[in-house]
């Protein structure tokens, strides 16, 4: 992940447990928030707000594609 990339806003969305898994190759700051957190974050970060959009738009790409691809084996 680059500088300033975050993970897991869709598991705190729905509520949901994290499909993913994160590996870190190097040193990184870890940070768990709540679903509050994130409602204040996005009120004081609207860049990061709409980069964070865009994340799980491409991760909602991703996944219809993989489905399709399975639906066409």
């Amino acid at each position: 992940m680059a500088d300033g990339e975050c993970f897991g806003e869709y598991s705190v969305l729905t509520g949901n447990p994290s499909i993913y898994t994160v590996v870190a190759f190097s040193d990184m700051l870890i940070m768990k928030i709540t679903k509050e957190d994130l409602i204040t974050f996005v009120e004081m970060n609207t860049k990061n707000a709409i980069d964070m959009m865009e994340n799980t738009a491409r991760m909602l790409n991703v996944m219809a594609m993989n489905i399709e691809m399975l639906l066409h084996e």
